[in-house]
Protein backbone atom coordinates (compact mmCIF):
# COMPACT_ATOMS: atom_id res chain seq x y z
CA UNK A 1 0.00 0.00 0.00
CA UNK A 2 1.08 3.34 -1.13
CA UNK A 3 -1.58 5.50 -0.07
CA UNK A 4 -0.50 9.59 0.00
CA UNK A 5 3.00 7.88 -0.82
CA UNK A 6 5.10 8.54 -4.17
CA UNK A 7 6.71 4.89 -6.06
CA UNK A 8 9.94 5.53 -8.02
CA UNK A 9 11.29 2.16 -8.87
CA UNK A 10 14.73 4.27 -9.04
CA UNK A 11 17.39 6.72 -9.57
CA UNK A 12 18.03 5.51 -12.98
CA UNK A 13 15.81 2.98 -14.51
CA UNK A 14 14.94 -0.09 -13.17
CA UNK A 15 12.70 -2.51 -12.21
CA UNK A 16 10.43 -2.54 -8.65
CA UNK A 17 9.21 -5.73 -7.84
CA UNK A 18 6.44 -5.62 -5.19
CA UNK A 19 3.29 -7.50 -3.94
CA UNK A 20 -0.29 -5.79 -3.74
CA UNK A 21 -0.57 -2.24 -4.69
CA UNK A 22 -2.94 0.17 -3.57
CA UNK A 23 -2.69 3.70 -4.24
CA UNK A 24 -5.19 6.71 -3.94
CA UNK A 25 -5.48 10.56 -4.83
CA UNK A 26 -2.56 11.53 -2.94
CA UNK A 27 0.22 8.56 -4.77
CA UNK A 28 2.20 9.37 -7.43
CA UNK A 29 4.25 6.79 -9.58
CA UNK A 30 7.43 8.21 -11.16
CA UNK A 31 8.73 6.71 -14.03
CA UNK A 32 11.54 7.23 -16.09
CA UNK A 33 11.64 6.76 -19.80
CA UNK A 34 15.52 7.21 -21.41
CA UNK A 35 15.64 3.56 -23.67
CA UNK A 36 12.93 1.23 -24.60
CA UNK A 37 14.02 -1.49 -22.74
CA UNK A 38 12.29 -2.11 -19.20
CA UNK A 39 15.08 -1.96 -16.30
CA UNK A 40 18.01 -0.05 -18.14
CA UNK A 41 15.70 2.32 -20.32
CA UNK A 42 12.60 2.66 -18.45
CA UNK A 43 11.36 2.14 -15.26
CA UNK A 44 8.80 -0.89 -14.29
CA UNK A 45 6.64 -1.57 -11.62
CA UNK A 46 5.94 -5.29 -11.13
CA UNK A 47 3.16 -6.19 -8.84
CA UNK A 48 3.06 -9.64 -7.99
CA UNK A 49 -0.78 -9.55 -6.31
CA UNK A 50 -3.62 -7.14 -7.07
CA UNK A 51 -2.91 -3.97 -8.52
CA UNK A 52 -5.51 -0.57 -7.64
CA UNK A 53 -4.22 2.70 -8.64
CA UNK A 54 -7.25 4.36 -7.32
CA UNK A 55 -6.35 7.81 -8.96
CA UNK A 56 -2.97 7.73 -8.60
CA UNK A 57 -0.63 10.18 -10.28
CA UNK A 58 1.26 8.96 -13.00
CA UNK A 59 4.93 11.40 -13.83
CA UNK A 60 6.60 11.11 -16.68
CA UNK A 61 10.33 11.60 -16.71
CA UNK A 62 11.42 11.34 -20.83
CA UNK A 63 14.92 11.35 -21.14
CA UNK A 64 15.19 10.63 -25.06
CA UNK A 65 13.41 11.10 -27.97
CA UNK A 66 11.55 7.34 -28.52
CA UNK A 67 10.77 5.87 -31.87
CA UNK A 68 7.35 5.71 -33.83
CA UNK A 69 6.37 1.81 -32.39
CA UNK A 70 8.06 2.19 -28.70
CA UNK A 71 5.99 0.72 -26.04
CA UNK A 72 6.61 0.67 -22.76
CA UNK A 73 5.12 -1.82 -20.40
CA UNK A 74 5.20 0.31 -17.24
CA UNK A 75 3.16 -1.91 -14.65
CA UNK A 76 3.43 -5.16 -15.31
CA UNK A 77 0.20 -7.45 -13.22
CA UNK A 78 0.81 -11.14 -13.05
CA UNK A 79 -2.37 -13.86 -12.86
CA UNK A 80 -5.35 -12.98 -14.63
CA UNK A 81 -6.89 -10.02 -12.44
CA UNK A 82 -7.31 -6.73 -14.43
CA UNK A 83 -6.20 -3.85 -12.87
CA UNK A 84 -8.61 -1.45 -11.01
CA UNK A 85 -8.44 2.22 -10.57
CA UNK A 86 -6.97 4.47 -13.37
CA UNK A 87 -4.25 7.12 -13.21
CA UNK A 88 -5.67 10.49 -12.53
CA UNK A 89 -6.95 12.09 -15.67
CA UNK A 90 -5.82 8.76 -17.73
CA UNK A 91 -8.84 6.42 -18.48
CA UNK A 92 -8.39 3.49 -21.34
CA UNK A 93 -7.27 4.77 -24.59
CA UNK A 94 -6.62 8.35 -23.36
CA UNK A 95 -3.48 10.50 -24.73
CA UNK A 96 -0.44 11.42 -22.36
CA UNK A 97 2.05 14.01 -22.89
CA UNK A 98 5.78 14.07 -22.10
CA UNK A 99 8.54 16.76 -23.01
CA UNK A 100 12.31 16.21 -24.37
CA UNK A 101 14.72 18.04 -25.61
CA UNK A 102 11.75 21.24 -26.27
CA UNK A 103 9.77 18.66 -28.26
CA UNK A 104 6.49 17.49 -26.68
CA UNK A 105 5.79 13.56 -27.31
CA UNK A 106 2.41 12.42 -26.81
CA UNK A 107 1.64 8.79 -26.72
CA UNK A 108 -1.95 6.56 -25.87
CA UNK A 109 -2.26 4.51 -22.17
CA UNK A 110 -3.75 1.05 -21.75
CA UNK A 111 -4.49 -0.80 -19.05
CA UNK A 112 -4.93 -4.41 -21.04
CA UNK A 113 -2.27 -4.47 -22.59
CA UNK A 114 -0.11 -7.80 -21.86
CA UNK A 115 3.92 -7.91 -21.71
CA UNK A 116 4.23 -11.17 -22.08
CA UNK A 117 3.35 -11.26 -25.65
CA UNK A 118 4.24 -7.93 -26.21
CA UNK A 119 0.97 -6.18 -27.59
CA UNK A 120 -1.43 -3.85 -26.18
CA UNK A 121 -5.01 -5.54 -25.83
CA UNK A 122 -5.79 -8.69 -24.24
CA UNK A 123 -4.00 -8.51 -20.95
CA UNK A 124 -4.24 -6.95 -17.45
CA UNK A 125 -0.76 -4.61 -17.53
CA UNK A 126 -0.55 -0.86 -17.92
CA UNK A 127 1.29 0.48 -21.02
CA UNK A 128 2.40 3.44 -22.70
CA UNK A 129 2.68 3.24 -26.88
CA UNK A 130 3.07 5.57 -29.87
CA UNK A 131 4.74 8.04 -28.27
CA UNK A 132 5.31 10.59 -31.21
CA UNK A 133 6.40 14.58 -31.31
CA UNK A 134 3.68 16.89 -31.46
CA UNK A 135 4.46 19.89 -34.09
CA UNK A 136 4.68 23.45 -32.48
CA UNK A 137 1.59 25.24 -33.24
CA UNK A 138 3.08 27.38 -35.55
CA UNK A 139 4.64 24.67 -37.66
CA UNK A 140 0.85 23.19 -37.95
CA UNK A 141 0.05 26.49 -39.00
CA UNK A 142 2.44 26.66 -41.76
CA UNK A 143 1.75 22.89 -42.91
CA UNK A 144 -1.80 23.39 -43.20
CA UNK A 145 -1.22 26.96 -45.10
CA UNK A 146 1.05 24.73 -47.62
CA UNK A 147 -1.35 22.31 -48.21
CA UNK A 148 -3.69 25.09 -49.53
CA UNK A 149 -4.80 25.63 -53.13
CA UNK A 150 -2.75 27.99 -54.87
CA UNK A 151 -0.12 27.89 -52.12
CA UNK A 152 3.04 27.82 -54.57
CA UNK A 153 1.74 31.22 -55.64
CA UNK A 154 2.67 32.70 -52.03
CA UNK A 155 6.48 31.46 -52.80
CA UNK A 156 8.79 34.85 -53.35
CA UNK A 157 10.07 35.65 -56.65
CA UNK A 158 13.89 36.30 -57.08
CA UNK A 159 14.51 39.51 -58.98
CA UNK A 160 16.89 39.74 -61.42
Amino acid sequence: TTAGGTVSPGTSPGILTTGNLTMDSLSSLVIELNGNTAGTGYDRLAVNGTVDLGTANLLLNLGFAPNVGDMFFIVTNDGTDAITGTFAGLPEGSNISATFGGNTYQGTVTYQADSLTNVLTGGNDFALAGLIAVPEPGSLALLALAALPGAALLRRRKRA
